[in-house]
């Protein structure tokens, strides 16, 4: 039924944009919709996947393309990291050499002038929507706002090589893994200028990767010399470390505003769900119906995974009140 329902609408949508004389934005022959949730349960409700959009060659200070501007459907080629917030999706396709934003209610495609888009690319939106974009081993960040000359946030005196970062912190600034010097930065977004917070137990951290946050009291980092996640405090400080013993090869990491800890295993290919600590579940790529998972980002209760070798973005709902078993898609 579910296959079905989704056929009838995307069939009304094309009948309903031919009758207008327009070309719809959604193009259905580039959605996937699988015909029933591919988990078996219902922690995540699988939703279209986002295979590119119609191409704006000039858009306004909101996102809307200027007259004259649309072109044809756009399809993205090797999409390697992700961002997402409200109706904004920024998605670094190295395929393509192209940064765009994605506006997920017109599925207008923009191309972000000036913006790098290579393997190595991160990026993460501030609640201002201001873009925030970091090469790895690079020592700054750089800050796009619409309208404004682009800021670089950094400090080359005590950064070396910046790896992963999130700006969704509880006091509104930017934390950011020094992967030279084993530690964590925090930077002030508005002078750029940053400092070391302190390490766990007065030692260092020996490989930190990728960070999370949900906007809470707490980060999540991975710590690759134990391939576990290390949840941290404000002040730097370990709380807990999770899936020491399950995990293998972190390599990519998102969190929900419910505790859901999302990790991208590299190793078994999987990605593996923890709720208080615990391993609550986990899917293969091929339950997922994706070929890798290159990025993960999460807002309100959708997921998206970047699958670059399968040129699209896969969506999922979350369902919180989902009771769950503890193993999926094996």
């Amino acid at each position: 039924m579910t296959n079905v329902k989704w056929t009838v609408l995307l069939l009304a949508v094309a009948l309903t944009a031919c009758a207008s004389g327009k070309k719809s934005a959604v193009v259905p022959v580039n959605l996937y919709v699988p015909s029933s949730n591919p988990s078996g349960h219902e922690l995540l409700l699988t939703q279209p996947a986002i295979t590119g959009g119609q191409l704006a060659t000039a858009v306004d200070i909101n996102g809307f393309p200027l007259p004259g501007s649309l072109r044809g459907f756009t399809p993205f080629i090797f999409p390697v990291a992700l961002a997402v917030r409200n109706r904004d999706m920024y998605v670094v396709d190295s395929g393509a050499r192209k940064l765009y934003r994605l506006d997920l209610m017109t599925q207008i495609l923009s191309v972000v002038p000036s913006g790098v888009a290579y393997p190595w690319t991160r990026v993460q939106v501030g609640a201002d929507r201001s873009l925030y974009v970091l090469d790895q081993n690079s020592a700054v960040i750089r800050r796009y706002l619409p309208m404004q000359p682009m800021q670089f946030i950094g400090d080359p005196a005590i950064t070396g090589s910046l790896e992963g970062f999130v700006v969704d912190t509880p006091d509104g600034r930017i934390v950011a893994s020094d992967k030279l010097n084993k530690r964590l930065i925090k930077f002030n977004p508005i002078g750029g200028l940053g400092w070391p917070m302190p390490s766990p137990a007065g030692s260092q951290f020996t490989a930190l990767g990728m960070l999370a946050s949900a906007g809470e009291r707490s980060l999540y980092a991975i710590e690759n010399s134990c391939a576990c996640v290390a949840v941290l405090n404000d002040a730097g400080q370990v709380s807990e470390y999770i899936g020491r013993g399950v995990l293998l090869q972190p390599q990519a990491l998102a969190v929900d505003h419910t505790g859901h800890l999302f990790v991208a295993d590299a190793a078994d290919r999987t990605l593996k769900v923890f709720s208080q600590g615990k391993l609550l579940t986990q899917y293969t790529t091929q339950a997922l119906r994706v070929t890798t998972i290159s990025a993960l980002a999460v807002d309100e209760n959708m997921l998206y995974i970047a699958d670059g070798a399968g040129s699209r973005v896969q969506v999922f709902r979350i369902q919180p009140q989902a009771v769950i078993g503890s193993e999926t898609g094996r």
